[in-house]
C-alpha cells in the first residue's frame, strides 16, 4: 500500500466516518472484538480502523480486530455478547453498495 499511496498509506478513519452510520449507528467508532490482533499479546484495544479513500470513498478497509473470526461464531455463542458486532458487517456491506 505504501508503494501505491506513499503520501499516507493507511490513515485512521475518524469516528464520524459514514461507515459507522451506514445502517446501524456506532457512535464510538468500530465495535470491539475478543480477537484484537496487535501482534504483541498485550490486550490493547484499538478504537479505530484504517482505510484508503479515493474520491471520498473507502476503497481499502483495514482492521486489526479480526472481525472475520468474530462473525464466524455460532449465533448461540453470540447471545452472551452485550451487542452482536455482526451489525458492523452490515454497515460495511451497506456502505460499499451505496453512496
Amino acid at each position: 500500500m505504501k508503494a501505491i499511496f506513499p503520501h499516507d498509506p493507511m490513515p485512521k478513519l475518524p469516528k464520524r466516518h459514514p461507515i459507522y452510520r451506514s445502517f446501524f449507528t456506532f457512535e464510538d467508532g468500530p465495535p470491539t472484538t475478543s480477537h484484537e490482533l496487535n501482534g504483541w499479546g498485550d490486550e490493547i484495544v484499538h478504537d479505530y480502523l484504517r482505510g484508503i479513500e479515493h474520491n471520498r470513498r473507502v476503497g481499502v478497509l483495514y482492521s486489526n480486530k479480526d472481525y472475520g473470526c468474530e462473525w464466524d461464531y455460532d449465533w448461540r455463542n453470540k447471545r452472551f455478547q452485550r451487542e452482536d458486532n455482526t451489525k458492523f458487517g452490515v454497515n460495511i456491506v451497506v456502505y460499499a453498495m451505496t453512496s
